[in-house]
This record gives C-alpha cells, sequence and structure tokens, in this order.
C-alpha cells in the first residue's frame, strides 16, 4: 500500500491540473475574445481623398489620390481593388459614380464636373464595396462648392432640418449621478449645423445659479458641477445672436457610476471611477481599446466609492481610444473617448525654392520618423495660386481624416486646428471634442449580444457583375445558365452556371468607361420565362453633410480668374432642321446589329416578328431559314442531340454563331442556349464576299444575331420604348467601367515659348511623389509668370500607416 507521503504529491497534482483545465468565466477575457473575434471577422478600411481643390466650376476637373487603408494601423490596404466616388445633391436629384482602380492600396485620378451642374455644396464621398457592409457614415465625406458661370455664384447654404440654434449637453461618462461631481460637455449649432458662440449658467429650479459656462471653439466648451437628486437643472443660454433660451440638462440619476479621464499628463491617462448608491460600489472591470484592439482590461476595485487608474500613454497607438467600464457580468456602466498623441507621425520640411528659370521652381521634400529618420513613403502634391485661395483649405488632412474624422460621428469643423500645435489650449479643445462627439466604429450592445453586421457586399478583388436567376414566380433557379454578351468594342462572351441559391458571377476583364452588357438567363432545360437581377449597387442618399466648404469669395475669384475660358466654352448654335425618311420595321430592328458587313447586309434577315410563336429556336430556324439546312449531332455540354446549321454550299463545315457581334465558341454555340424572347434580327450570312470579314471561322456561313436592347416596345410596331416590360430571360446592363482620367498638365520645367492653357487655380498636381531611401524628393514645376504666391499642400503614408502632412504658402 503506497505511504500517505506518496499520495499527497499525487493528489497535489492532480488538484492543480484540474485547476488548469478549468474554465473561468472572467469577464475581461470575454470582451477580449468578442472584440478580437469582431476586428478578425470585420476588418474595417477608410478611405481619404487628397482634392487639389475643393472648389470648382461647372465644366472644370477635380484631381484626387485615395488613400485606402486598413483602420487597425492605416497601412495601405490591398483588400478591395476599386473604389468608388460619388459626386451628390440630393436637393436637385443630381448623382454620379465613378470607379476607379486602386492599386496597392492607393487610386488616383479626375474628377469631372458636367458643365450644366448649377451652384450649390455637392456631396462628394468615396467608398469600398466591402465598406457598404457598415454603412454609409464609415465612408469618406467632403463638401464640394460648384459655381457656375451663368450664375449667381452666391450658394444657398443648406439647413439641417433645424429651425432655429441648438445646444446639446453630454454628461461625461454618458450620466449625470446624485452627489458625484461631473463634467458636463457641451456643443451650439446653428441652422447650418455650424458651431456658434453661447454663454450662460446653470440654475436649478429655484433660479439659483449653480455653475456658469462659455463656449471656446466651434461651439463646443464644458462645466462641471455637482448634481442632486430630486432637483431640476436648466442652462440659461444665450445665443450669439442675442437670443436666450432656457435648455434643462439631462434627468440625474439616483445611484450609478461616473467615468471622468484626465489627459493632461505626459505619461499617462489617469481614469477616475466614482460610484453613488445605497449599497457599496460593486468592483468594476475598466477595459481600454483603439483601432479595436484591447489595449488592458483592469478590474476596478472601489475604496471608499472611489478609484483611479493610471493608464501608460506609450502602450496606446495615436489617434482615438475608448475607456469602457463595464460591471462583472461583462454589462457597459459608462464609456469616455479620448484622443492620444504620440506625436509619432511624419515630419515633413520643404527647402526653400530654388529659382532655375524666371518661373521655374524646385523645392526639395525631407521626410523623417518621430526620431528624424529617414522615411521612404507615397504623397501627393498639389500647387495652388494663393490669390485664389485663403489661407486654408479647409479641407480635412490625411492626418485629422484618418486619426480623427473617420472614427467620430457626425461632421467635425476644421479637423486640422486640432492638430495646429502640442500647446494645453489645443488639447483642451480636442477634449471637447470627445466629450461631445459619438464613437462609430462599433457597438458594445450589439457585439455583446453577437449581433453581427451582415455581410452583403464582399471586398471587390476584379471587376465583376453578379446577381440571381429567377423563375418567374421569383424562386431561385438552380444550375440556370446566364450568358454575358459584351455589345461594346471590347467584345466578348462569358458563360456562367447558377448555384443552388440561383446565384452566379461573371469577374471581367478590365475594363474602362461605360459598357454595354447583355444578360441572357435560361433554366437547365432551356426556358427563358424568368428574370434577372442584379446585386444591389445603389446607395441611398447620405446624411446631410455639414463641414465648412471653400467661401462664396474664393469660388468668385476662380470663376472672374478663369472667365475667358469659359466664355469659349459656351457657342450658341443655329438650329437645323433635319428631314429624313420615315424607316421601315426591318430597318428599325436592324438598327443595332453589329454585321461586319453593315446592317442588313445579308442573304436573308429575321426580326423579332418572325420569331413571335418560335419557342424552340432550332425547330423553328428550320422552317424559316432558306439556303440552310440542319443536322443532329452530340451536345459535349448536356450529352444530348442539338440541331446545328449548315449553308448551302458551306463545304460542310457548320455555321459560325455570331451573338450580338461576338463570335461564340464552338462548345458553347447551340442555338438553344439563345431564349427566342430575347432575339431582335437574325441575319444570315450563306457564302461569297459576305464572309470575308469573318474570316476562315465562317466559311461554313454565319448567323448573325443580335438581341433585343430594351430600346423599342417589341409589342406595338417597334416604335420608341416608353413603358416597355422587360423581356423575360433578358437583360441590358450598362456597367461602368473604371474612370480615364484626364492628364493634369505639368509643362516641363524647362518649357520654352507658349503652353498649353489651362485653368487658373492648381498650378502643379502630382499624385505619385516618393521619398526615397534618405527621405528626399523633388518638387519641380513651372508657375505663370503672373503667379506671386502658392499654396503647396502633401499628404502622404509611410509602410507602417504613419501619416505625413504638410501646408505651406511660398511667395516668389
Amino acid at each position: 500500500m503506497p505511504s500517505a507521503k506518496i499520495l499527497l504529491p499525487v493528489a497535489v497534482l492532480m488538484l492543480a491540473l484540474s485547476c488548469a483545465f478549468m474554465v473561468i468565466d472572467d469577464p475581461g477575457d470575454k470582451i477580449t475574445a468578442l472584440l478580437t473575434r469582431y476586428a478578425n471577422k470585420f476588418p474595417q478600411q477608410k478611405v481619404h481623398l487628397h482634392l487639389d481643390r475643393n472648389y470648382a466650376a461647372a465644366g472644370d476637373t477635380l484631381n484626387f489620390k485615395a488613400y485606402v487603408v486598413m483602420a487597425e494601423n492605416h497601412r495601405l490596404s490591398d483588400t478591395s481593388k476599386i473604389l468608388y466616388i460619388d459626386l451628390l445633391d440630393a436637393d436637385n436629384g443630381y448623382s454620379t459614380t465613378l470607379n476607379y482602380q486602386i492599386e496597392a492600396g492607393t487610386a488616383s485620378g479626375t474628377i469631372e464636373i458636367p458643365d450644366s451642374l448649377k451652384n450649390g455644396n455637392y456631396t462628394l464621398r468615396a467608398y469600398t464595396n466591402w465598406m457598404k457592409n457598415f454603412g454609409e457614415e464609415f465612408f469618406y465625406h467632403a463638401v464640394l462648392k460648384v459655381g457656375n458661370a451663368s450664375d449667381n455664384i452666391t450658394v444657398a447654404q443648406k439647413q439641417t432640418g433645424n429651425k432655429e440654434d441648438q445646444l446639446y449637453f453630454f454628461a461625461e461618462g454618458g450620466k449625470l449621478v446624485d452627489q458625484l461631481v461631473s463634467v458636463v460637455g457641451f456643443k451650439a449649432i446653428d441652422k447650418q449645423g455650424k458651431g456658434i458662440a453661447v454663454s450662460g449658467s446653470v440654475t436649478d429650479e429655484s433660479g439659483k445659479s449653480i455653475a456658469s459656462f462659455r463656449s471656446a471653439y466651434a461651439g463646443m466648451g464644458r462645466f462641471s458641477f455637482k448634481p442632486e437628486a430630486g432637483h431640476q437643472y436648466s442652462a440659461v443660454v444665450k445665443f450669439s445672436n442675442g437670443i436666450e433660451k432656457k435648455i434643462p440638462l439631462p434627468q440625474i440619476a439616483e445611484s450609478g457610476y461616473v467615468l471622468t479621464a484626465n489627459n493632461e499628463d505626459r505619461n499617462e491617462i489617469r481614469a477616475t471611477v466614482n460610484y453613488h448608491g445605497k449599497a457599496a460600489g460593486q468592483s468594476v472591470l475598466l477595459v481600454t481599446q483603439a483601432n479595436h484592439k484591447v489595449i488592458n482590461t483592469t478590474q476596478v476595485n472601489l475604496v471608499n466609492n472611489k478609484a483611479t487608474v493610471a493608464l501608460k500613454r506609450r502602450d496606446f497607438p495615436t489617434g482615438i481610444a475608448q475607456l469602457t467600464l463595464f460591471d462583472m457580468a461583462a454589462e457597459p456602466l459608462a464609456e469616455r473617448l479620448v484622443f492620444i498623441n504620440r506625436n509619432d507621425q511624419l515630419r515633413l520640411q520643404l527647402s526653400a525654392p530654388q529659382t532655375t528659370t524666371a518661373t521655374n521652381r524646385k523645392l526639395t521634400l525631407k521626410v523623417s520618423d518621430a526620431l528624424l529618420n529617414p522615411v521612404n513613403a507615397k504623397f501627393s502634391v498639389a500647387v495652388l495660386d494663393q490669390t485664389l485661395n485663403s489661407d486654408s483649405l479647409n479641407m480635412p488632412s490625411i492626418m485629422a481624416d484618418l486619426l480623427l474624422t473617420s472614427d467620430l460621428k457626425g461632421a467635425i469643423e476644421n479637423p486640422d486646428r486640432y492638430f495646429k500645435d502640442r500647446s494645453p489650449e489645443t488639447a483642451l479643445l480636442l477634449d471637447n471634442l470627445m466629450l461631445t462627439q459619438g464613437w462609430r466604429r462599433f457597438n458594445w450592445k450589439d457585439m455583446l449580444a453577437g449581433k453581427d453586421p451582415q455581410l452583403l457586399y464582399p471586398a471587390e478583388k476584379s471587376q465583376s457583375v453578379s446577381g440571381t436567376l429567377l423563375s418567374k414566380k421569383d424562386v431561385p433557379i438552380s444550375n440556370g445558365k446566364v450568358m454575358l454578351v459584351s455589345r461594346s468594342d471590347s467584345a466578348f462572351t462569358l458563360n456562367a452556371v447558377t448555384d443552388d441559391k440561383g446565384r452566379f458571377t461573371f469577374d471581367l476583364p478590365l475594363l474602362f468607361e461605360q459598357q454595354l452588357f447583355n444578360l441572357i438567363g435560361a433554366d437547365d432545360k432551356g426556358n427563358s420565362d424568368g428574370k434577372i437581377t442584379l446585386d444591389n449597387k445603389i446607395l441611398a442618399w447620405p446624411e446631410t453633410i455639414h463641414r465648412l466648404t471653400a467661401s462664396d469669395d474664393q469660388l468668385k475669384k476662380y470663376i472672374t480668374a478663369n472667365q475667358q475660358l469659359f466664355n469659349n466654352r459656351s457657342k450658341q448654335l443655329k438650329e437645323v432642321v433635319i428631314k429624313a425618311k420615315q424607316p421601315t420595321v426591318t430597318e428599325k430592328a436592324l438598327a443595332s446589329s453589329n454585321n461586319l458587313n453593315g446592317a442588313g447586309n445579308a442573304d436573308q434577315v429575321l426580326t423579332f416578328q418572325d420569331l413571335i410563336n418560335c419557342h424552340d429556336l432550332e425547330m423553328c430556324l428550320q422552317g424559316k431559314l432558306t439556303g440552310v439546312s440542319f443536322k443532329s449531332v452530340i451536345d459535349n455540354n448536356s450529352n444530348s442531340y442539338k440541331s446545328v446549321p449548315f449553308a448551302a454550299g458551306g463545304m460542310g463545315k457548320p455555321m459560325l454563331i455570331v451573338l450580338d457581334g461576338v463570335p461564340v465558341a464552338s462548345s458553347f454555340s447551340r442555338l438553344n442556349n439563345i431564349p427566342v424572347a430575347t432575339i431582335q434580327t437574325i441575319e444570315v450570312l450563306r457564302g461569297g464576299a459576305k464572309l470575308v470579314a469573318y474570316g476562315m471561322q465562317a466559311s461554313g456561313g454565319a448567323l448573325i444575331i443580335t438581341t433585343k436592347n430594351g430600346t423599342v416596345d417589341y409589342n406595338a410596331g417597334i416604335e420608341p420604348l416608353r413603358n416597355n416590360k422587360p423581356v423575360p430571360g433578358l437583360m441590358l446592363l450598362r456597367y461602368n467601367g473604371y474612370h480615364k482620367a484626364r492628364e493634369f498638365y505639368n509643362p516641363p520645367a524647362n518649357a520654352q515659348g507658349k503652353q498649353n492653357i489651362r485653368m487658373a487655380g492648381t498650378v502643379y498636381w502630382k499624385a505619385d511623389l516618393r521619398s526615397n531611401d534618405d527621405g528626399q524628393a523633388t518638387i519641380e514645376f513651372k508657375a505663370p509668370a503672373n503667379v506671386k504666391k502658392v499654396a503647396i499642400v502633401i499628404e502622404g503614408l509611410s509602410a507602417e500607416g504613419k501619416t505625413g502632412y504638410l501646408y505651406q504658402t511660398q511667395a516668389f
């Protein structure tokens, strides 16, 4: 029998092992796991646009560079390959969407402003398909001021829906609690949503003054007071227009926690938790996170209902940190945002300009990190005529956008003001912003409940068309056949088979500008009485964006400086009366033919009217085509027989099938794959010179088949369409390929004589500037002789996700 001396160590060992494998429901571990899961499953993207200007004239062209980054670390993202930019005016119902190719996390190009646009403030937004899963508020937004030379340049300000000036209060941590001194942030805005100056005092129900306040920057400020339950507190406020109002403060809770944060120390953030209630305060959990990454979790044990936690600043990245207080059941109690500025972004310096000729300028850009080490990074550069611009462009820099505005709800007025310097005054203004702007990246309540966003929009790796094939009763058709036929210059056909949910996807070749496609769908038996629906890519109108834009005076100067160019664009044309013979029904039907010999130049022509009673195309054509016979052969795709047309004198070779200008490969050339209801014309080429244009592949003859394009009424003698019903199994798709950018004309530095005329405003634009391993890059441009002062704007990113921004004026 083993001795007790041996059994005791074994028992201890077994107890230790059982503890090691015991599942402990620790709330800190639970929250960390949930946040990590969310970050891995739903990685967030951000987009920043560097525009050369935020004002334009109708008919003008803007230049831009887009930086697409991962929100976690602000490194350039290769996840998405397509960038969408919308130009919208909800008031006038105008919208346009342009697509751009993303390469290695950046995209550059131009945005052409239609010359028909009216004066106004237009919303510019940029996003990827993946970003649509998380809502429009995550997109990049800017306001573009557009003026038309033929209109009054003054642009009416859009209103928020507020009929009068407003004042809002925000208790630090989320609520006011009886007997606990609390900081209250406030924000005053006018009818356009812009911050306005206010002052006033806080009183109780008897009129006794408890505290006074006065706004600082952009209508924001703070005050503190000790509320007491049972009292009704109001703010007696005076607005800048002289109007006075009495506004109630939030209700006072009889018990609860208050979370405050002191962000003034250079080395740490001090988070203080206070509790008031009938029972003693319980232990709580303080979770701090930034960019979806938990920085730390701390169990806070209250002493006399109070505790303070020191958070090391070095543990946080630069940007917004979220401090959330939970009870031990992982229920959120209070929250506070703080901005951590490690001052670790890129340092940019420009040398004094070298004048190589009377108008040539050469500058050297030096790029370094926080430790002054040289950095290789990507940049974009705009040089603007300063006579047409104010001292600030009123556009968020890449630093302010990625580190600040992209993570906060609502518009931020002049966000670069908060990065002006490192003074305590500026830090306090930034902390006021943290008190009054909501966090947008995720909602704790939804995350803890396991409520995930729906992933309806995949990250696009290429241009594609996807959708669903449905029956007449809207039931998905599995194993159906869908054919995509290009009707544009880039002629090609693609085939797909639907999955068990009726879905299909076509990965497209590289396409630019608008393309015209026909989508033809049928079930596995060839029936084409269903319909095709495409994945929705149309977005709702954005909420009204209130971001400071270019001034009307700034826009007037720009219009005036370019008045002659605008006048030259507009010339009155004399009225021209055109008389023509009314085309026949067949001529109308052949109008969209891609016959290389010319529309209708064929041995025989059938129109859709000749096919009205046809259901099986192969059988139908056997009684309608002259000089053409049909033979039954095995179809390798379906292991069934198909009827193949042969032309008389075609040397025993089958006829080539050309669908909407695209020769169909013989393996997919079964006529019954083309639904009869989708056909507009069939042109028969049996032999002779008409086949020369199609080469040896058509030596046996050809059938030139053109499908319906949706622009005619097939039920009323082919008259222009007004209320035409969709053709079963057929969809006409106008697909926007990548937008072709106009090249910005930068005259060579050594150019002599007369140069191309260009718009005043942007003197120089370069989207692909890169610093070398020594951290240097050269900027060289030719300035017009009348330009004496310019504004130079440089933005960019390093491979590590550090932002670089420089705004500098330079006199010549």
